[in-house]
């Protein structure tokens, strides 16, 4: 949960430690949001696998893409997919991708609808569910159509609203994954900010992300994180999350979407780590 008296028990914390809050970014105005519309941190582990997140970029300019296709895409990221430590059989991995598939529609990253094409303009469009009754309008010309018999027609699938990102929801499907990661090892016991601004001095700086949680050793533990989709931490980075963590004392997470970090940001780990500020490095695979 993310309430308005967290965001100010984060900003008593860092002013305490010299720092000061400013405002919760876009981004994490864009997070709140989709939690809110997802309902929980457990319904995002859908972004696990890598056709749904595939099919929601390549989704985001609203091109719709047939049910039938995306169960495809699915199973052809269940290639090393086991049932008790047995290789799946072809349909095994179909269930598996139906099942993946609907947790998605569920979670409101897809919604279901038809392609129409309009008797006056010609032109083609998708419709979700609620968009028609017995007529619809069509979108490009606004006319009044009959709708015809939808099962004559194949189903098709469409990202909506937040999800039709092209900056893969402002680079929060990290960020969703790793408080997943947290909510499970911290026993549900999770307390969050999402990205925010903030100042040290006179620097303007971000933070993805920021956790306070009795979970870890039973006593207060402050975790704050930083994710990317893949490059390195540029200079600015380094130096702003060092001084963050020397400050607070909190845990510094690094999360990424790669199998591995650079062996730049290994070298800046190890300095970290030797002058005593703590780290969690999360990968693809956590």
């Amino acid at each position: 949960p993310y309430t308005t008296l967290f965001r100010s028990v984060v900003k008593t914390f860092l002013q305490g430690s010299g720092i000061e809050y400013v405002q919760t970014s876009v981004p994490g105005l864009a997070l709140a949001r989709i939690l809110e519309m997802m309902g929980s941190f457990h319904s995002c582990e859908v972004f696990q696998n890598e056709a749904i997140r595939q099919t929601l970029e390549d989704m985001a300019k609203g091109d719709p893409r047939t049910v039938h296709s995306v169960k495809i895409s699915l199973i052809q990221t269940l290639k090393s997919y086991k049932i008790y430590e047995k290789p799946a059989s072809q349909a095994e991995k179909g269930e598996r991708a139906a099942q993946l598939l609907n947790r998605a529609i569920e979670a409101r990253l897809f919604k279901v609808g038809l392609v129409f094409q309009c008797s006056r303009c010609h032109r083609r469009n998708w419709y979700a569910t609620t968009d028609f009754t017995d007529k619809y309008n069509c979108k490009s010309c606004f006319a009044a159509e009959d709708t015809p018999h939808i099962h004559e027609h194949e189903w098709y699938l469409s990202s909506d609203g937040l999800f039709r990102s092209g900056n893969k929801l402002d680079g929060n499907v990290t960020v969703l994954l790793a408080l997943n990661f947290f909510e499970h090892i911290l026993d549900r016991d999770l307390q969050y900010a999402p990205s925010f601004d903030y100042k040290i001095g006179d620097k303007p700086n971000e933070m993805d992300f920021g956790i306070i949680s009795t979970g870890m050793f039973r006593e207060v533990e402050t975790i704050f994180g930083e994710s990317k989709s893949g490059a390195s931490l540029n200079a600015d980075e380094r130096t702003k999350l060092r001084t963050f963590g020397e400050k607070t004392g909190s845990y510094i997470c690094f999360c990424t979407l790669s199998e591995d970090f650079s062996e730049e940001d290994k070298d800046y780990f190890r300095e970290l780590y030797e002058a005593d500020v703590r780290i969690i490095l999360l990968t693809k695979r956590l």
